[in-house]
């Protein structure tokens, strides 16, 4: 499983990531079960590693989805989704990355 998603990573072109984005962000939204979580944020951790330059104009969806991810109740989940987070947010525009910071202090230090 591991290589094929690797390949999946590396062969995804930008025609390619206009279906994959899409996608990925309605399984991240509608995916039940910690093994079929853990292994889509896994994918999108390597998808944004291995396809840094095409990725950047879709971090700010693949963000979307990951927030969505982030209140799951599983902690193995949600440290998952952190990591990706870290890594996806190395890609992003900084007006995503204000966003972001944005979301995350109304959700941490103002409850």
């Amino acid at each position: 499983k591991q290589w094929y998603q690797r390949r999946v990573a590396i062969t995804a072109g930008d025609s390619q990531l206009e279906i994959l984005v899409p996608t990925v962000s309605s399984l991240a939204k509608s995916t039940v079960g910690l093994t079929p979580r853990i292994t889509l944020l896994h994918t999108v951790s390597l998808l944004a590693v291995y396809k840094q330059q095409d990725l950047t104009k879709w971090v700010g969806k693949l963000m979307g989805a990951m927030f969505t991810v982030l209140l799951d109740r599983s902690p193995a989940v949600r440290d998952k989704c952190a990591a990706t987070v870290a890594v996806l947010i190395r890609y992003a525009k900084p007006s995503t990355v204000d966003n972001v910071l944005d979301k995350l202090r109304v959700w941490y230090l103002e409850k």
